[in-house]
């Protein structure tokens, strides 16, 4: 299996992911569906680790990663470190639900940047979500009630009204992209109006980018 990474950076040029890049790693995690979570740990404040061992595929370590400058998802060979040495209530509830459990399933909504991580383990399945939306990524566990165990990020009313990331609160998905089309239900003749209005208003990659859902730049 070849390892992807997905980052917000590489080198000093930055790296845009989209729908379609996040489904590549999402391709590459239905290998290792059915594999044990052996550790988790907290890279930095704004990641999690998790090394994950599936029998057909050997040993893997995935990292999400909600930096507002750098917010990646990476599966790689390479052992992830720990860097936060306190402990949590991120990293106690990711040990008590994630960890020694299984990964059962890996989804991701329709042309969003968001990967929908399943795991079971004895104290019943959790999902463990990572938003990779720039500054406003985050990566969130939630129970088996639809509501926030604990999150990267915490966003209180304050912050956000529609979309409260609290413990205990239920998990909103973010919003669909407004005034998108899906580039999948374009006929013939969509996808030539498209060519027009290129011509006619915008560059083809400023138009696309603006008028498609799951792309990037």
């Amino acid at each position: 299996m070849r390892s992807r990474s997905l980052t917000a950076t590489t080198g000093c040029q930055p790296m845009h992911v989209d729908f379609l890049t996040l489904a590549c790693l999402r391709d590459d995690l239905d290998a290792l569906v059915g594999g044990r979570a052996q550790r988790v740990v907290l890279p930095d404040d704004l990641s999690v680790g998790i090394e994950l061992y599936a029998r057909e595929v050997g040993r893997r370590f995935l990292l999400l990663s909600a930096h507002p400058q750098s917010a990646r998802a990476l599966l790689t060979e390479e052992k992830l470190r720990r860097g936060v040495e306190k402990e949590s209530p991120l990293l106690l509830l990711l040990r008590k639900y994630v960890r020694g459990g299984h990964l059962v399933g890996v989804f991701q909504p329709p042309w969003e940047r968001v990967l929908d991580l399943h795991f079971e383990g004895t104290e019943g399945p959790v999902r463990l979500l990572a938003e990779i939306m720039g500054r406003h990524s985050n990566v969130v566990l939630v129970g088996l009630d639809g509501r926030v165990l604990e999150a990267v990020k915490r966003i209180g009313p304050e912050i956000n009204r529609y979309r409260v990331t609290l413990p205990g609160k239920p998990y909103v998905p973010p919003p669909p992209q407004a005034n998108k089309r899906i580039p999948t239900a374009l006929d013939a003749a969509g996808w030539r109006g498209l060519l027009t209005g290129a011509a006619q208003e915008a560059p083809l990659a400023t138009l696309l980018l603006h008028t498609l859902a799951g792309t990037s730049p």
